[in-house]
């Protein structure tokens, strides 16, 4: 029954106080009422109906939730809880009685702690659709509590309902900054795609796979254990991927790797692409060497077959850093500039002493940059690929 019906007493002492309708009257008027109705009118939905018909002001608007803080959950209970997104794990799918189904596990946390919620079906493929993000204040209504392994669970039945209330602002980390055995979130751009490999351990079939991604400051080795292995049968050169709790750990030749699992969350060309750009991670045309046109900006991915010249500019205060070379694809050659910190990028550096010079370095590093695949922003003008941005290179020559 509506919520407003519950209030007849009080809409009795309006009429009596604020239009001069008094019991005895108020009686009459509702057998009357219910006699136009053929007896199917409540005692409570006469009185509202005479209440606006005498012009009394009702608002019939729905209370406000109450919500319950995480540390007082129950089960069973129902139950409003209002809190932060502390964590997303990845999206699990299953088969049951002939029937194939999908569940991810949310973390919540408010001032008094933290809660798992589960989603089931179509809110777990909205989450993976990135419907709701790390950081996201959010309200669950009309919940569902039990107990799960860790403690009280937040379910979200066929009543209940999930919005976000407060958009989160979160951070990621460079590449160039991963430091191992942290859990980090990044955003990098596909610069290569490995294999998927299948093996068994404990009697149970499994894959892995692996691909690079770059950002502006490096790249790094993304090692994908399911349910994410899969992913490398559909990703392509130049996709965005956004990765939350990926843990760095040091791989082949001690060489930091980024692994994502049933733990972490990857978003395979998130919807916020414009704050993708802010953080480096530029989706521009890949073009082939034949096809870039006077002034446009573009990405090409090329193989550096011969440095052409080096040389430095110096000043009292500061150096200045220039490399010519030349660059081939299968369509054709072009010859590509670099300055500045893009110069590191080219050598594959982070940083340089400002007393060794440019020319030198390339002496010592130029047989194994030869042959080396690149990932390069910039604008052709003059025949000359002026380069903005290393984006990234290959993991081998």
């Amino acid at each position: 029954m509506l919520e407003f019906l519950s209030e007849t007493e009080k809409l009795k002492e309006r009429l009596a106080r604020e239009r001069g309708i008094g019991p005895k009257e108020l009686e009459r008027l509702v057998r009357e009422k219910q006699e136009d109705y053929a007896g199917l009118l409540s005692e409570a939905a006469a009185v509202f109906v005479i209440a606006v018909e005498n012009g009394l002001t009702i608002d019939t608007s729905p209370p406000l939730p109450v919500f319950t803080r995480l540390a007082d959950l129950g089960a069973p209970m129902r139950a409003n809880v209002r809190a932060m997104i502390e964590r997303i794990y990845a999206l699990k799918t299953f088969e049951k009685n002939g029937r194939t189904g999908c569940v991810t596990n949310i973390i919540l946390r408010d001032d008094s702690g933290t809660a798992r919620l589960v989603l089931w079906d179509k809110e777990a493929e909205k989450v993976e659709q990135g419907g709701l993000e790390r950081g996201d204040e959010i309200e669950v209504l009309n919940a569902t509590v039990k107990n799960g392994l860790e403690g009280p669970e937040i379910h979200l039945g066929a009543a209940g309902s999930i919005k976000r209330v407060m958009a989160g602002k979160p951070t990621y980390s460079k590449i160039s900054a991963l430091k191992e055995g942290k859990e980090q979130d990044v955003i990098g751009r596909i610069l290569e795609v490995g294999k998927r490999r299948e093996f068994e351990r404990n009697g149970k079939k499994s894959s892995v796979a692996w691909c690079i991604i770059g950002d502006e400051t490096g790249t790094v080795r993304l090692i994908l254990w399911e349910p994410y292995s899969a992913l490398v049968e559909r990703i392509k050169i130049n996709d965005v991927v956004k990765i939350e709790s990926g843990i760095v750990r040091k791989g082949f030749g001690e060489e930091l790797e980024l692994h994502v699992g049933g733990s972490s969350r990857l978003l395979l060309n998130p919807k916020n692409l414009d704050e993708s750009r802010e953080l480096g991670i530029v989706r521009l045309p890949l073009k082939k060497a034949s096809e870039l046109a006077e002034g446009e900006e573009a990405e090409v991915r090329v193989v550096l077959s011969k440095i052409l010249s080096a040389s430095d500019s110096r000043t009292t205060q500061d150096i200045s850093r220039f490399v010519e070379a030349l660059f081939k694809d299968d369509t054709g050659e072009i010859k590509a500039c670099f300055k500045g910190k893009n110069v590191l990028g080219l050598l594959g550096l982070k940083t340089l002493a400002d007393d060794i010079s440019t020319s030198t370095v390339l002496k010592l590093k130029e047989a194994q940059l030869v042959g080396k695949e690149y990932f390069l922003i910039g604008r052709l003008a003059g025949g000359v690929f002026n380069v903005e941005r290393v984006v990234g290179q290959s993991a081998g020559a």
